[in-house]
């Protein structure tokens, strides 16, 4: 799951449509969040995009990059970030999501370099050791809501 919401302004240089700044709001959720972190990383690649200011505020949950090539450094798009992420995998997620053969050390994220990094590792009471997993990583969507929301007041409060 990834979701974008973006807004420009315009810089008041009497140029072109080049003047804008943009500014994007992404969150993702798992392989979402991979998607994200690629979107952030290969948006100046657009020829729309390639000449305009781009700033990212970046929230992503738990995002895995298991059959897909991970992303080590942050995109110089991104100019906030919340990384809440787990290393403990997800044992019961294969029962979740149906037996389909795959280990749960497959849902296991990271710490992502030039991000804003959050481990979360333990949940009173959510599995009998009370060590997080990726299922557990979803009841944490409002905190990376509401990272989102403060930025886009800080951005509105600036302009």
């Amino acid at each position: 799951i990834a979701a974008v919401k973006a807004k420009f302004e315009q810089e008041d240089s009497g140029n072109t449509s080049c003047d804008r700044r943009y500014y994007i709001m992404v969150a993702g959720y798992s392989w979402g969040g991979t998607a994200a972190l690629k979107f952030a990383k290969t948006i100046k690649s657009d020829p729309y995009f390639s000449e305009r200011s781009v700033s990212i505020s970046l929230g992503l949950l738990d995002p895995v990059s298991s059959g897909k090539i991970p992303i080590n450094n942050t995109p110089d798009t991104v100019t906030s970030s919340l990384n809440l992420y787990q290393t403990n995998g997800c044992p019961r997620c294969v029962d979740l999501f149906g037996n389909f053969g795959l280990p749960g050390s497959l849902f296991k994220s990271r710490a992502i370099n030039g991000l804003n990094n959050k481990p979360r590792s333990h949940l009173p009471g959510s599995h009998p050791n009370g060590k997080i997993d990726h299922a557990d990583m979803m009841q944490f969507g409002p905190e990376i809501i509401q990272f989102l929301i403060n930025k886009e007041d800080e951005i509105r409060n600036d302009n």
